[in-house]
């Protein structure tokens, strides 16, 4: 359970809630509340005889019981013994006119670390620049409850909430109202519901689930300096982990009591063994195996100077880089970076290097089912891109119709039937346009919807005027959908059947001839236009630009599209480089 103050007590007005106003020694000009606990509260005030900022901690009933009176002057003179930088000083104990005991301490500002970790959360690494401060607080923080040891104090309550940064780097342990002299008596059971929760009859839990160790849990007036080492990994895996070491709440009584459930280390890759070793140290159950809070400074402290465990590391990282080869011979790529990336961190010489680079640059054997997701979307924008270029195509053909009519038609439905067909075009297209990813067979009815177009314009000005040039115009924009890129030459067969098979009709005389050679003149005979005149010129003239035009932009379209993807190409490549080692 919670000491007594609580960082989490906003600012208000002194006398807020409290229709006594305090009565206290008139040498301090009083301010708000800034801190209030189970049977305390903390007001800001200017000690008028020096001139200096304090805090006063004073109790809040007005007829406190015996037992909290002594528990209240006890954390007075406990915390005035402890003359040390990390921990405030008292300044002066006394009782108000009522009798009510009060003690005066210095004035602090800053955050709590509770409030530091917050602000970071556990997904962020465990940059130095967040880190490093953290863990020289925490050292220092080590320091003070070492030097409250060596005077037989224990504190009993250390948790995040009850360290105090300071703005120009000053740390302070607050709240010494659980502590106790060790050897002490064991204290009166303690009735506040804030401070104490009943386990049995006879004996009292005091602390704060999640940092109290089990033998705490168990009998809080019995425990010893071991008991505020335990807390002190507790703080250290939150500095670690931005992730409380047990549970919050009641359910953090079990994990308690049967040890934490992963290290460190395994919550995240990026803690140092030689953190994690001496964090696992600190949280055993057994208080013989932990470390005096004066060697848990002086681990930290070595670790930022620059003392590692060189051999410790290089184990660890032997052992990473065989998980990475595991997971990388299972193809999981992802679980053998992560590996891989660790051995590197850990010894830069462990060959983590040459298997990040493998991974980066060799493609699996076989393709993940997300790379091919990835690919059906990369399809679909190019279906989309290319419908778009291939709907002005189909848009032109439109333009046929009053160019026919002003020339003159001869068959209806042959004109009819190439505008019929450019509209049905045109309609699919935008059909595609609206929902790009498609199955092959809808692409391939595009395409032979196309095909039956080229026949018709071999009856316009026979098969070589007009009619190869749609086919390869065809040809053109069906090798743009991936679909049928993969079935070039099932496409290839029909454009080229449909443009060769008028002819074939001609010459075996089921058609009309389009087309004789005689005395070095080719002559072209149309079975759907009239030809003659300059009427007839300017058709073939514009019919002939169109389809230039045309291929043009299909062609520049598909040449920016495979620019692009190039330029993508060597920008990862390079990218890359710069990752790698040398």
């Amino acid at each position: 359970m919670d000491g007594e103050t609580d960082d989490t007590v906003p600012l208000h007005p002194r006398g807020a809630d409290d229709a006594t106003e305090p009565q206290l020694a008139a040498d301090y000009e009083y301010g708000s509340v800034i801190g209030r606990g189970g049977m305390g509260e903390i007001v800001g005030a200017r000690d008028r005889r020096i001139g200096r900022d304090v805090a006063i901690k004073r109790m809040r009933d007005a007829e406190p019981e015996p037992a909290l009176v002594d528990r209240f002057l006890r954390e007075a003179r406990l915390q005035a013994r402890l003359d040390h930088p990390a921990i405030p000083p008292v300044y002066e104990l006394g009782r108000d006119a009522k009798g009510r005991p009060y003690f005066a301490m210095k004035r602090l500002s800053g955050v709590t670390l509770a409030a530091k970790l917050k602000m970071r959360g556990s997904t962020q690494p465990m940059l130095p620049a967040f880190a490093q401060p953290l863990l020289r607080a925490f050292a220092e923080v080590c320091r003070a409850i070492a030097f409250a040891h060596a005077r037989d104090v224990i504190h009993r309550d250390l948790k995040p909430a009850n360290i105090m940064l300071g703005e120009y780097g000053e740390v302070y342990v607050l709240d010494w109202g659980l502590a106790r002299t060790v050897g002490e008596a064991r204290e009166r059971p303690d009735t506040s519901d804030e401070l104490a929760l009943n386990l049995t009859d006879t004996h009292q839990m005091l602390g704060t689930i999640g940092y109290m160790p089990p033998e705490q849990i168990l009998d809080s007036a019995s425990v010893g300096p071991p008991a505020d080492v335990y807390a002190l990994g507790a703080i250290l895996f939150e500095i670690l982990c931005g992730e409380p070491a047990h549970p919050r709440g009641p359910q953090a009584i079990a994990t308690t009591h049967a040890g934490i459930l992963s290290t460190p280390a395994q919550r995240r890759d990026d803690v140092p063994p030689e953190l994690d070793a001496i964090c696992v140290a600190a949280l055993s159950r057994d208080p013989a195996q932990r470390p005096t809070a004066f060697a848990l400074a002086t681990a930290v402290q070595d670790y930022l100077d620059g003392d590692r465990d060189t051999a410790r590391r290089k184990t660890l990282a032997a052992e990473a880089l065989y998980d990475a080869h595991v997971a990388f011979a299972h193809e999981r790529r992802a679980e053998a970076m992560r590996a891989a990336g660790r051995a590197m961190a850990l010894d830069a010489a462990s060959g983590g290097a040459e298997l990040v680079t493998r991974l980066m640059l060799e493609p699996p054997r076989e393709i993940p089912a997300g790379l091919h997701d990835a690919w059906r979307a990369e399809d679909a924008e190019a279906v989309r891109r290319h419908a778009a270029s291939s709907l002005v195509g189909f848009g032109g053909v439109l333009l046929m119709l009053p160019v026919a009519i002003w020339n003159g038609v001869l068959s209806w439905p042959i004109v009819l039937g190439i505008t019929g067909i450019g509209l049905a075009l045109a309609l699919y297209t935008i059909a595609i346009l609206r929902q790009p990813d498609r199955r092959p067979r809808d692409l391939y009815a595009l395409m032979f919807g196309a095909a039956t177009m080229i026949p018709l314009a071999d009856r316009l000005f026979s098969p070589f005027i007009l009619a190869p040039a749609v086919a390869c115009l065809f040809a053109w924009a069906s090798a743009m959908y991936p679909q049928l890129l993969r079935h070039f030459w099932s496409v290839v067969t029909v454009i080229v059947a449909s443009w060769l098979v008028p002819p074939l009709l001609e010459y075996l005389g089921y058609l009309p001839a389009s087309w004789s050679v005689s005395e070095g003149a080719i002559t072209i005979t149309s079975d759907a236009l009239r030809i003659g005149g300059a009427r007839t010129g300017a058709l073939v003239l514009a019919v002939n630009l169109f389809v230039v035009l045309v291929g043009a932009y299909h062609g520049f379209m598909l040449a920016r599209a495979s620019h692009h993807a190039h330029r993508k190409l060597v920008s990862q490549a390079w990218h890359l480089q710069q990752l790698l080692p040398g």
